[in-house]
């Protein structure tokens, strides 16, 4: 008999097998990464395929936040928080830098069917809430 492992292409063939096909169907479920890619981001950054909602664009003003430094900061950023079962994409909440070095933390959801990015919301970051910006301060 051919083990899961040959059946999936996996494993080589052993030599006592049993070709006859039973109607059996495997179905493998491989568990999902969730955390997010940044490069997917990035990339979507990059490709100008970027959508922002009302409420980033409202935080981007009220902070003095270009969309040209939002995006500077994004892609040189890193990925502080996920979000996976966030509706209808998985999150992020990513920690960049603006082109005078100051934080910048901005969330983002992904497409990975158009391989869109949202931005959700852009802010500068509290010192009180967070120990290098990376860490919440606990309440």
């Amino acid at each position: 008999m051919f083990s899961t492992e040959d059946r999936l292409g996996l494993a080589a063939p052993s030599m006592d097998f049993d070709p006859v096909y039973t109607g059996c169907i495997i179905v493998v479920r491989f568990k999902k990464n969730k955390d997010m890619n940044i490069e997917n981001i990035i990339n979507a950054i990059r490709n100008n395929q970027v959508r922002i909602t009302d409420h980033a664009d409202e935080e981007a003003v009220d902070d003095c936040l270009t969309y040209e430094e939002i995006y500077f900061s994004a892609i040189r950023g890193e990925v502080i928080e996920n979000y996976p079962s966030d509706k209808p994409y998985p999150s992020c909440l990513i920690l960049g830098r603006n082109f005078s070095s100051e934080p910048i933390h901005s969330v983002w959801a992904y497409n990975s069917e158009n391989l869109w990015v949202v931005l959700i919301t852009v802010y500068r970051p509290d010192p009180e809430r967070w120990i290098d910006w990376k860490v919440r301060v606990k309440k």
